[in-house]
Formats: structure tokens, C-alpha cells, sequence
């Protein structure tokens, strides 16, 4: 069963597949056995949004975790029929490059 969370970027919910979720069980193990809950957190309330660089259709959302000394990164597609879906999340030092869609205030 996919998972749903909210977005306030987009308005609406961020779908995660069953495949999605597996993915990023078996790339990023520790992101999803201990802090599953701030990937949504990253969704709901991001530090910026970011455009990818690799897909035109494609979001990066970020969020810095003082307790992780990381950002949460989460990387979501969105579909012209409007639906929007998790491709990847992970855990970073680093900031992404690009274009800033938007930035908390």
C-alpha cells in the first residue's frame, strides 16, 4: 500500500510507492529504520525547495537536523496530471546545487 504525505509546497500529498520505499530501504537503511518520520517532516515544512537538476519535472526538498548534524534530502516528481511522488531520500552534508523554487522566510 503506498504511503501519503502532506506537502504544503504543492498543496497536496507526496505518494510513496511500495518500490519507492524499498529503494530507499536498501540504498539508505538508517533513514528508514530511524528517522522515516523526517522525511515527511521535510515535506511538510522544508528549509527550501530546490529544482532539479536532473529532471525537469523534479523537486528537491531539504531540511537541516541539528540532532543529525545532516540535512534530510527528499526528491519527488511531479506529474503533469498532478500527482506527485517520492523517487529517493537520504541523509547529506551537503546542500544541493540549482535553482531555489522556495525558501523559509
Amino acid at each position: 500500500m503506498p504511503e501519503y504525505h502532506p506537502c504544503t509546497y504543492f498543496g497536496g500529498d507526496v505518494e510513496v510507492t511500495d518500490e519507492r520505499y524499498a529503494h530507499v530501504l536498501e540504498e539508505h537503511f538508517d533513514l528508514v529504520q530511524r528517522y522515516w518520520g523526517r522525511v515527511a517532516e521535510t515535506l511538510a515544512d522544508p528549509d527550501r525547495v530546490y529544482q532539479s537538476r536532473q529532471d525537469s519535472k523534479g523537486s528537491v526538498f531539504i531540511r537541516w537536523y541539528d540532532d543529525l548534524n545532516k540535512n534530510v534530502l527528499v526528491v519527488t516528481i511531479s506529474d503533469p496530471d498532478g500527482r506527485n511522488w517520492l523517487v529517493t531520500a537520504y541523509m547529506t552534508r551537503k546542500t544541493p546545487k540549482g535553482e531555489v523554487l522556495w525558501e523559509r522566510s
